[in-house]
This record gives C-alpha cells, sequence and structure tokens, in this order.
C-alpha cells in the first residue's frame, strides 16, 4: 500500500482557538510554583507542624470537676468524685450479679430513671428497643439521701472516657477518682481481668484504684421479658476456673 507524499510532509494543524477560550487557562496550583524541598526538608517541616500541634494544646492541669461540672449533670457526677487520699474514700465493690440486676429499665415502683435521660446509653444498644436505663444506687445510696444517679452503663461509660484521657495524657495532672464502684475479677462466675480497666501502676492509681467494667456496645444485647426490656452482657465477660481436664 502506498502512503501519498502530501501525507508525510503534512504536519497536523493545531485547532484554532477563540481569544476567550485563550484566556480561560487552567491556574496552576500554589505548591506547583514552589521549590521543589529536598527530603530532609520535608521532614524536618513535618516534624516541625507535629511539635508545633502538641505544644499549641498545653493543659498541666486537669480538674475533673471543671470538665464535668460544664454539663447539665454536673450536679449528678459530685458523687463520683472524692478526696485525694484512697483511704478516706468510700469506693464499694459491686458483684456482676448486683450489676447485672440493675441493667433495665425502671420496673419497681419508687425507681428513678437514669439520670442523662435521652442521653442514656441504654437507649443506643438496640435502636428497636431503646429505652432510658434505670439509675444504679451503689454503695449507702439510696433515693431519700442523694440526687439521680446514672445508670450502669452511663456510669461505665464515663468512667472509661476519662480512663483513657488520663492513659494518654500522663503528664497532666488531676484531682479526685474517676470510678463511682470496683468490680471483682478473677473470682469464679466474676469478671474476667480482660474485660476490665485496671489503671497501670506508672499511672495515677488514685484516680481509679479499683477495676471497672469495659464499656463495648457489642457486648450487651436488648431482650424484652414481660413488656420490660432488659440488658444482657456476652459470656465471654465472666471468668470461670478451669476445670480439672484442663488443669
Amino acid at each position: 500500500m502506498e502512503i501519498p507524499s502530501n501525507w508525510t510532509n503534512t504536519k497536523r494543524q493545531k485547532p484554532i482557538r477563540s481569544k476567550q477560550e485563550q484566556l480561560k487557562k487552567k491556574p496552576r496550583l500554589t505548591y506547583e510554583n514552589n521549590e521543589t524541598l529536598s527530603l530532609a526538608e520535608l521532614c524536618g517541616n513535618i516534624c516541625q507542624n507535629l511539635l508545633d500541634s502538641r505544644t499549641t494544646v498545653v493543659n498541666d492541669d486537669l480538674d475533673f470537676d471543671s470538665i464535668l461540672t460544664s454539663v447539665p449533670y454536673k450536679h449528678i457526677l459530685e458523687t463520683i468524685f472524692g478526696p485525694t487520699c484512697i483511704e478516706d474514700r468510700n469506693i464499694p465493690f459491686v458483684s456482676k450479679l448486683i450489676e447485672e440486676s440493675f441493667m433495665r429499665e425502671p420496673i419497681l415502683q419508687g425507681e428513678r430513671k437514669c439520670v442523662m435521660g435521652n442521653d442514656c446509653e441504654c437507649r443506643n444498644i438496640d435502636k428497636e428497643h431503646a429505652f432510658i436505663g434505670v439509675e444504679f444506687l451503689v454503695g449507702t445510696q439510696t433515693i431519700h439521701n442523694c440526687e439521680p444517679q446514672m445508670c450502669v452503663l452511663c456510669s461505665r461509660k464515663h468512667t472509661q472516657r476519662l480512663f483513657y484521657d488520663l492513659i494518654y495524657k500522663p503528664s497532666v495532672s488531676f484531682y479526685g477518682t474517676i470510678q463511682r464502684y470496683g468490680v471483682l475479677i478473677g473470682v469464679e462466675n466474676e469478671y474476667d481481668p480482660a474485660y476490665t480497666l485496671i489503671m497501670p501502676p506508672n499511672g495515677p492509681v488514685a484516680a481509679m484504684p479499683y477495676p471497672s467494667p469495659i464499656h463495648c456496645r457489642n457486648n450487651y444485647k436488648v431482650i424484652v421479658r414481660m413488656a420490660k426490656r432488659y440488658i444482657t452482657q456476652t459470656a465471654s465477660t465472666i471468668f470461670c476456673l478451669p476445670s480439672l481436664a484442663q488443669v
């Protein structure tokens, strides 16, 4: 097949654009005009930005009272915080059986709803069976000598939130305790240590001297009995003694 000679010598003509089309050029991005940075300079800039972000937000004094008093339930959470000495605190131990007996909505006469109201954590477990949990009274607390309290799940939630704040901000000072009660671990039919929060020895043990159950929505399930709603925990949270066959 022969190709016409004029094909090889003819250059492709550029399309003729109007003046308006010529003016509409794609603007160059800012970084395209900047000089190329070396790898060392780029790493240095990143490190400097990280240092600036850490130093711009500095809080050398973390007062739980001041944090939680900014929310509507400040008077309720004041019962969580006690003196700075563990010996002077009145933090009771609660068995798993008693704690689970309060994972429900109010069903008995005189029982009050969780002070968190519509923000109660029980409403987030099962959207089809959302409800406000019953308040959890610990130690010597009664409906006659204290203001309405949080339910079991809300108590766990806020203790866990403050726990991680302390762990990841070790240089921050603190006041008070972050738990209303402690639980037993490593005892048959009580909590498995893997499902509890335990303050490490190098952490502020005075803020949480006793184990507290981990709060995870996936560990709960809502069941309905006699038109009343209850919350059950997964069986894996229970500590069981090894059988003779396993020893």
